[in-house]
């Protein structure tokens, strides 16, 4: 304790430049935007490459899990697309039918970072203002909805996950679509509200919601 002490005296002016220097730091990014957008970019790219590093081992260490999933994946796609292969009926009606051109453009990324049991969680993707990406963009994986993204770098993007209380997605009743939004209340990560739908609006449990 001692040793200690005497360490933090003799460099007690270093430390106090250290600790003004950082406030200072403080003030400036917060009452200037132009700061606020570049420590954002400087402080995101050093955080996820870190965690980019980190990812990596415990990809390799999951490799086989996710060879299963892709597997799984490419056989649920395979048996969609045999099935519409013997559907006459379903493929000339889709080559006549306009409004079946693709709509959205596909991008991949890997999570870098990832929060799911706090009141607002983040998650930030290797792919940044480098590969296209744009504020307000939706993010999806195979099992359905992720997030918005809020903020991009060039190599990097961070995504208001729908685990956020202010995340707010359109989404309707399939069986007779009546619209509403959906949003997470904050407990449960398993489980999210549609609001704003008319209580006339008949509901049962099974019914299907889709964004």
């Amino acid at each position: 304790m001692r040793l200690l002490f005497l360490v933090l005296w003799r460099n007690n002016f270093t430390l106090l430049f250290l600790l003004m220097l950082s406030f200072c730091i403080f003030l400036l990014v917060k009452n200037s935007k132009y700061q606020q957008a570049s420590f954002f970019n400087a402080s995101n790219a050093t955080v996820a490459g870190i965690m980019e590093g980190v990812n990596y081992v415990k990809e390799y260490i999951h490799l086989k899990e996710y060879n299963v999933q892709l597997a799984n994946e490419n056989a649920m796609l395979q048996n969609k697309l045999n099935a519409v292969k013997n559907d006459i009926k379903f493929i000339r009606d889709t080559v006549k039918d306009t409004s079946t051109a693709q709509e959205y453009t596909y991008i991949t990324a890997k999570v870098v970072n990832n929060s799911v049991n706090k009141r607002n969680n983040y998650l930030t993707l290797d792919k940044g203002s480098d590969n296209s990406i744009k504020p307000e963009m939706g993010v999806v994986t195979a099992n359905g909805l992720v997030g918005i993204v809020k903020q991009v770098s060039p190599r990097y993007c961070t995504v208001m996950s729908v685990l956020h209380k202010d995340t707010r997605i359109s989404a309707k009743i399939k069986k007779n679509e009546f619209f509403g939004s959906l949003v997470w209340n904050g407990e449960d990560q398993h489980y999210a509200t549609l609001k704003e739908i008319d209580k006339t609006v008949p509901v049962k449990k099974g019914d299907t919601i889709v964004t």
